[in-house]
């Protein structure tokens, strides 16, 4: 399983089929595997799919300095995947979370980035969370058993391999994660971004009320963006169903 080195970090990342190139950046406390549980490799198996562990999950280094999380610093990260695969461009898709980082990395390296894919997310501040964010914070202080037990508790449908990816991850680093959700303002300069030309794709579910309302907002001041709303999901359903997600978005990606 190949890594490379980030700065002082490790980055982990797996690789499936061939073709294009597809960056694939996960959500908060999975790893890059979720991709190819969730049924992306079989979706896209006509693609060369990188699937990054995110610096805190996965096999990845996982620092407990939240300024170890900044956009900026898993942008760096997926360059230097980039680099050790010697791509000189590919397109970058990230849920949630990850999305943002898809974001990041394009913003950043726009020379290295052919076309952007967010889900379930938007570029601005996500301020409106943050509440549910210091809710699962507090949880996920008393360690990763904590939080897989509060999920059941509230019926949360947990597979095999999503409780195994739970379970794997260091909690003190996951607490840092979120304590730089919570200090994040946004970015800066997405008028920039809007000037760059890359073509940009944010979908997210017609349920999604948490994050759907801005990313229509950005969708409409971008000229260079546009929105796919998935009829019937949320935030999570948005990602578990890929065939779905394909069917709707699958001609962005060719």
């Amino acid at each position: 399983m190949p890594t490379v080195l980030s700065g002082d970090h490790t980055i982990h990342y797996t690789v499936h089929g061939t073709g294009d190139p597809i960056i694939l950046l996960h959500g908060v406390f999975t790893s890059g595997m979720e991709w190819i549980e969730e049924g992306y490799g079989s979706a896209l198996h006509h693609k060369k799919l990188i699937c990054i562990d995110l610096r805190g999950h996965g096999l990845s280094s996982k620092p407990v300095d939240p300024d170890a999380y900044l956009p900026q610093e898993h942008a760096r990260d997926v360059i230097a995947v980039m680099d050790g695969e010697g791509l000189e461009q590919a397109i970058v898709w990230g849920y949630s979370f990850g999305a943002r980082m898809a974001f990041a990395t394009a913003l950043y390296y726009p020379h290295r980035v052919t076309r952007v894919v967010m889900g379930g997310m938007h570029p601005y501040s996500v301020s409106n969370v943050h509440s549910a964010v210091r809710d699962r914070q507090s949880v996920i202080r008393q360690g990763m058993d904590a939080w897989v037990a509060h999920l059941d508790s509230r019926g949360i449908p947990l597979p095999e391999h999503r409780r195994r990816m739970l379970l794997a991850n260091d909690h003190q680093a996951l607490v840092a994660v979120d304590d730089s959700i919570l200090s994040w303002q946004g970015f800066d300069d997405l008028d920039r971004f809007c000037g760059l030309n890359i073509p940009l794709l944010l979908y997210l579910g017609s349920r999604d009320r948490s994050y759907l309302p801005q990313a229509q907002q950005f969708a409409s001041s971008c000229d260079q963006a546009q929105l796919v709303k998935l009829e019937g999901f949320n935030h999570f359903t948005a990602l578990f169903d890929s065939d779905a997600v394909i069917a709707a978005i699958g001609s962005y990606l060719s």
